[in-house]
């Protein structure tokens, strides 16, 4: 079975960054469908993962810096996940290595330069979601399940440094601050935890709620579950959920933390101000 985000756009495609790119893998059949992409840092390379486990690298015919530059070269084509791509992150602006993260419940590692698999990275028990470099520290990676867990791996060596019994839920994304020392993570218990990326410690618990309020953990507490729904025939006035988390980034300069949830909003969470100031941006679906 396939992650929800798996599907839905055919291999041919046409995607904008700056520039119009153009995949058609001539060996993918119908069935199979781009479910995963990765611009390299220094616009390279572009990773593309599919539906059947396999992970497509293209390499830019021009300058990166070129407003008409395309990604019509295929470089790379590696196999061996047994099931789809969810999402791709590449190690650093200097490195060749982009990490997959796929339904057989592994991450690999590969190196586009020897065309070469170089770590798989088991303990995961179930779908992984998501995953992400610590760029200013490019062998650590983190990764979110739908075991509900974040780990934290040494690329280099394979290693699992550490586990984060970080949600009652499927892990949805995983990201770190642009300095490395924070690590946020959503999921679909509506709950973003921000953590100290060298401790494991967690910092704070981000919840969005009616009155639009700022939940924070103490420093180093134990995550606690997100408030789950009323059972059935309660006063539902008294029910506390909180929509599903989808997506959650640590922006530029550390201070604001972008979310979007499934009741169509973005939010950002201004984590130097006093508790409450977040600003939603609300869409339609």
């Amino acid at each position: 079975a396939m992650a929800p985000n798996t599907g839905g756009v055919h291999p041919s495609l046409s995607l904008s960054r700056l520039h119009d790119v153009d995949l058609t893998p001539s060996s993918s059949s119908s069935s199979v469908h781009v479910s995963a992409l990765a611009f390299h840092p220094s616009s390279k390379y572009l990773a593309v993962g599919l539906t059947s486990g396999v992970v497509l690298v293209y390499s830019s015919s021009s300058s990166p810096s070129s407003p008409s530059s395309s990604f019509s070269s295929l470089t790379s084509s590696f196999s061996g996940h047994l099931g789809g791509i969810n999402d791709l992150a590449w190690a650093s602006a200097s490195s060749s290595c982009v990490a997959s993260a796929s339904d057989d419940t592994t991450i690999r590692v590969w190196c586009v330069e020897t065309s070469k698999c170089i770590q798989i990275l088991r303990g995961h028990t179930h779908f992984v979601f998501t995953v992400a470099y610590n760029l200013p520290r490019g062998h650590v990676l983190a990764s979110g399940s739908f075991d509900e867990t974040v780990r934290l791996w040494d690329a280099r060596t394979g290693d699992e440094v550490r586990v984060l019994p970080a949600h009652s839920d499927p892990v949805t994304a995983v990201s770190f601050s642009d300095d490395g020392a924070l690590l946020a993570t959503s999921s679909r218990d509506g709950c973003v935890r921000l953590w100290n990326a060298e401790s494991g410690r967690c910092l704070y618990t981000l919840l969005h709620e009616d009155n639009n309020t700022l939940t924070t953990a103490a420093a180093g507490a134990a995550p606690e579950p997100a408030p789950a729904p009323a059972p059935a025939g309660n006063d539902k006035s008294q029910q506390t959920t909180q929509p599903v988390v989808g997506y959650v980034e640590v922006l530029p300069g550390g201070r604001y933390i972008l979310t979007s949830t499934l009741d169509g909003a973005c939010r950002i969470w201004d984590m130097l101000a006093d508790a409450g100031a977040m600003k939603n941006i609300a869409h339609d679906d």
